[in-house]
């Protein structure tokens, strides 16, 4: 067997560059600047945090989220699909139960066994479970979870058609924030955009 030719910049030691290269070092300055920028910006004020989420992680922040006794608990869901109930609307049953206000599921499309399923018995048997379904259409494609006044999740993963997994424990991340009022404010900002959520 003849090996294959080797082009003479890799025999220096030089890789060729790929057409992908000039984007990623710009990418790469650009992202270097902004953290240069940030390190040097002024502190605000009030207490914040800041974590990020990984894999089961996700799991783990949505049993917290819904058994804390929320003053509001929405899950925003690009896909309605077969991981809907265990992933957003059970734990959001559990939320219900010690809420003054119903909690939110909310999604922009059905997929898999969901879509050939009779979207008004879905809804009549969610809300029989104390939680309200809605359907936001139009290229909606927002992951997250807020509840309480003070805690919101903004995620790659589809909470209500996708279930992470152990064999990828990084395959889906996300941003937990946690800062005075920041879930109550967010969810007036949605009622703004979004009309049916009022």
């Amino acid at each position: 067997m003849v090996p294959a030719p080797v082009e003479r910049s890799e025999v220096r030691g030089h890789r060729q560059r790929s057409p992908n290269s000039a984007a990623l070092t710009v990418i790469g300055a650009e992202l270097f600047i902004l953290a240069k920028n940030l390190r040097n910006r002024e502190r605000s004020g009030g207490s914040h945090q800041a974590r990020l989420i990984a894999g089961p992680s996700h799991e783990a922040i949505l049993r917290e989220a819904s058994g804390s006794t929320p003053k509001r608990f929405i899950v925003a869901s690009d896909k309605l699909g077969n991981s809907a109930f265990p992933n957003a609307i059970i734990p959001a049953e559990v939320a219900a139960a010690a809420m003054e206000t119903t909690p939110i599921v909310i999604y922009g499309a059905a997929t898999g066994k969901i879509r050939g399923m009779d979207a008004s018995e879905l809804t009549d048997d969610i809300e029989e479970r104390g939680v309200r379904l809605l359907r936001i259409s139009g290229g909606f494609h927002a992951k997250f979870l807020l509840w309480g006044d003070d805690d919101v999740v903004v995620t790659s993963l589809n909470w209500c058609s996708w279930s992470t997994s152990p064999d990828a424990p990084n395959g889906e991340i996300g941003v937990h924030v946690r800062r005075t009022g920041i879930a109550r404010n967010l969810e007036l900002r949605l009622k703004l955009i979004w009309q049916q959520l009022n």
